[in-house]
């Protein structure tokens, strides 16, 4: 028999090696603009056309290449950054598996001019599908830039996976925000179909928070400063009641200047608020590690988004403790202890200064109400006669005309009808224990109230757009640009279902008008919200005003632990079974559970 086996040829293997490295035009910004920051620019300019679909370009005053190094740095794992295996337990730069411009050469059509300061000339290279083109001297100044044309251009299979602009250039500035937060000694400068949309100059860490968040985030920040002699945090935190976003959108954490992923750190950050923030919130959180690089492993995936610690544990309790002393430090939390565990505040490195030569022998692990109820309709508690202004529509007709952009399925044929036989009654304040004639209820209220929200909302936005009423004074918001783009994806929708809202500068927005069933006074808030419940909390296939929808239901919804008089429960609970849909929540999610008098009974035999 013939052989089978057979080395790929190489624009096969970088194409395949493509596919964990460059997955969207968001992966060659982070890619690019980390190649600028490790070649000591000061200052980068991104440019991009239809979200990076059509064109991606990176310009930096960085230090540029030789001829010889333009060339091969397009060859698979050729990198400047490491020489030995030792070198990769030592990493300070961003890059150094030497994968990122192999494989954006295999997907696209690329264009290198780099100079150095002590060259009198520049190099140019044009290379599509690996495949050098040209290569010839070029007048320009001293840096490097990196233009990128049609991603995926031989891959039409990737390029159809790819989302639409707006979601792609969201994409985009995340990966953007978290280099830029990363590195405030750079100015950087975006611009999208020739209008620039952010521009950062060097600033201070506070500053540059402000300018990528918003104005709003200026007194909602707390320091944190805490070192020891081999491990260093420092940044800013949010204050507990400005941890208002049911989404982790907005926690960045770093170390060594990498964006990071964490789920041990990220629960010593939210262990630090513990009793200060409500369930299922989250503090927004700019934090910076510091730690020697041979402590740690960062070449774990090629995203190099995730790291190994030698000892986890001893980072989780200084984070921790260096949370919690900075918002008792502050006078926002109330006296805490905020100590680090005495078994670890008895290791070495917490008493005395570490030995640097020492250090890299030993084993890191030996050193370790405001009530209205129903929040929406106007309501009250001594308006309690419009409930019903705000429940008219039957769902009767919901099935058969729901058709917003797309047919969800969110409408399962109840498994039996229900019959209230007795008064309910609240239990924990978050639920409702209902009597039937044949089971006992327990009804979660707050997505018993989401269901009632979103049958009478849905019918409303399917007859007519729902009217707006208008603000006295129009409040105006500041977003950041991730945010900006939401908005402007969903207005038309927003629109529809009675938000007024106009643009009045790259960044801000003026709400002049809210739905008129609405309470006034947490527009700005509902906004943020919005924007947010959008980003994070609901899949793909579901359409915008659903997704709007379920959003909304879920802001105006009773909250868990809220307390609810007689007449209120039995109104809820009355409405809930009206509809055809009383067993899940809009977002598929159960409302209540059954015990059967027969199984209780069967307790006492």
């Amino acid at each position: 028999m013939e052989d089978i086996i057979q080395l790929l040829p190489d624009h096969i293997s970088n194409q395949i090696a493509a596919g964990e490295v460059i997955q969207r035009p968001a992966s060659a910004v982070k890619e690019l603009v980390e190649n600028s920051i490790d070649a000591g620019a000061k200052n980068i300019k991104i440019l991009i056309k239809d979200s990076g679909r059509t064109l991606l370009q990176v310009i930096d005053d960085g230090k540029g290449m030789s001829t010889t190094d333009a060339r091969l740095a397009f060859e698979k794992h050729a990198t400047s950054k490491i020489k030995t295996v030792e070198d990769i337990f030592k990493i300070h730069s961003k890059g150094f598996r030497g994968e990122a411009l192999a494989s954006i050469a295999a997907v696209a059509q690329v264009e290198l001019k780099t100079r150095r300061p002590v060259d009198d000339i520049g190099t140019r290279i044009v290379i599509e599908g690996s495949k050098v083109i040209l290569q010839e001297p070029v007048s320009m100044p001293v840096g490097t830039q990196f233009l990128m044309k049609n991603i995926f251009f031989n891959i039409p299979a990737r390029r159809n996976f790819l989302k639409k602009d707006s979601e792609e250039l969201r994409q985009i500035m995340i990966e953007f925000d978290r280099l830029a937060l990363a590195h405030t000694e750079i100015a950087f400068q975006v611009f999208h179909n020739d209008v620039e949309i952010c521009n950062l100059p060097v600033a201070s860490l506070k500053q540059r928070i402000v300018s990528i968040f918003g104005n709003q985030y200026n007194q909602k920040l707390v320091p944190i400063e805490e070192a020891c002699d081999f491990l260093k945090v420092e940044g800013f935190v949010s204050k507990p009641d400005a941890a208002n976003s049911k989404t982790k959108g907005k926690q960045y954490l770093f170390v060594n200047k990498r964006f990071i992923k964490s789920n041990y750190i990220q629960h010593a950050i939210y262990s630090a608020y513990r009793d200060l923030i409500q369930e299922k919130e989250y503090p927004f959180y700019v934090l910076f590690v510091e730690i020697e690089p041979h402590l740690i492993d960062v070449n774990v995936s090629p995203t190099k988004q995730e790291i190994k610690f030698e000892d986890e544990r001893i980072i989780y309790e200084f984070i921790n403790a260096g949370i919690r002393r900075s918002l008792m430090q502050f006078n926002i939390a109330p006296s805490i202890d905020f100590s680090i565990d005495p078994e670890l505040s008895n290791f070495d490195a917490m008493v005395r200064p570490i030995d640097r030569n020492q250090i890299k022998t030993e084993n890191f692990s030996s050193i370790q109400k405001q009530r209205p109820f129903l929040a929406s309709p106007k309501m009250d508690q001594t308006n309690n006669s419009n409930w019903e202004a705000f429940f008219t529509a039957s769902t009767e007709e919901m099935a058969s005309t729901f058709s917003l952009d797309a047919q969800p399925k969110l409408f399962i044929e109840a498994p039996h009808k229900i019959e209230v036989t007795g008064k309910p009654y609240q239990l924990l304040s978050k639920y409702i224990l209902v009597p039937t004639s044949n089971s006992l209820l327990v009804v979660d209220q707050r997505r018993a109230h989401e269901r009632v929200l979103f049958d009478d909302l849905l019918q409303k936005s399917l007859k007519a757009s729902i009217p707006s009423q208008q603000l006295l004074f129009p409040i105006v918001i500041e977003l950041s640009m991730q945010d900006v783009f939401v908005i402007s994806e969903i207005q038309d929708d927003l629109a529809h279902l009675g938000f007024d809202l106009v643009q009045m500068g790259t960044n801000s927005f003026a709400i002049q008008g809210v739905p008129s069933d609405l309470s006034l006074g947490n527009e700005k808030e509902m906004i943020l919200e919005l924007i947010e419940q959008f980003k994070n909390s609901f899949k793909a296939k579901s359409s915008k005003k659903e997704k709007l929808l379920i959003s909304i239901c879920k802001i105006l919804s009773v909250k868990r632990k809220q307390e609810l008089n007689d007449q209120e429960m039995e109104y809820l609970i009355e409405k809930l079974f009206e509809s055809e849909n009383h067993f899940k929540t809009p977002s598929l999610k159960n409302i209540y559970f059954e015990l059967s008098y027969s199984d209780m009974d069967k307790h006492f035999f």
